[in-house]
């Protein structure tokens, strides 16, 4: 029985030997035939090179055909702002100076024309030449159609006659607009020849509105 098992042994182990010499002489077979097998039109693989062209230039400099169209500018036109035309001051502007006196309690309202220069500008551009020019002045009203100014004034108004002394004759002085006494008379009348309490009266001035009342004075002085 020992015998036996032996002999299986023996013949199981020279047919795996058998079996691996088979394989190991396949395989190399198998590589020689790679190995030797020609290339394409019957040129080695081994000794095949590949040529790569080495750039001449790295960074080659286009150049623009010169019969290609150059880009034309088109001019445009330039739109001019909008001006808002209640904001501008034309020659339609009504220009009111209206002056309160405090001695005779009344307004003189007085209209002028709009500076030549100033028509065509801004109502801001026409404030600071307000300021400029009329800066006792306040404004009340500035608009496209109305531009009006106001004062308070210790004085008398322009409708108004002053009637005292001057150089011991009675004298009638008549009111600028200004509120400003103008001589406008001197009478052959003697101051003199008056009472004390109408020489004090001249000595001061007395004040009328229009000549009316100035005639009636120099009637009852004179009488």
């Amino acid at each position: 029985m020992l015998r036996r098992r032996r002999r299986r042994r023996k013949y199981v182990l020279a047919c795996v030997v058998l079996l691996l010499a088979g394989f190991i002489y396949g395989y190399v077979s198998n590589e020689t035939r790679i190995l030797n097998k020609p290339g394409k039109e019957g040129v080695d693989p081994k000794n095949l090179s590949v040529e790569v062209p080495s750039p001449q230039n790295e960074n080659p400099q286009i150049q623009e055909p010169n019969n290609l169209p150059r880009e034309v500018e088109t001019p445009y036109e330039i739109e001019e702002p909008v001006v808002n035309q209640d904001n501008i001051i034309t020659n339609n502007t009504r220009f009111l100076l209206k002056t309160y006196f405090e001695q005779t309690r009344d307004t003189i309202t007085r209209e002028i024309k709009i500076p030549g220069d100033m028509i065509g500008k801004s109502l801001e551009e026409f404030s600071i030449f307000l300021q400029n020019a009329y800066g006792e002045w306040d404004v009340r009203e500035l608009n496209k159609d109305l531009v009006e100014l106001y004062r308070i004034k210790d004085g008398i108004s322009p409708n108004h006659y002053i009637v005292k002394q001057s150089n011991g004759y009675i004298a009638i002085f008549h009111i600028d607009e200004e509120g400003n006494p103008i001589l406008l008379e001197q009478t052959n009348i003697p101051v003199s020849a008056l009472t004390e309490i109408d020489r004090e009266k001249l000595r001061r001035g007395i004040v009328v509105k229009g000549m009316d009342g100035v005639n009636q004075i120099l009637e009852d002085y004179s009488s």
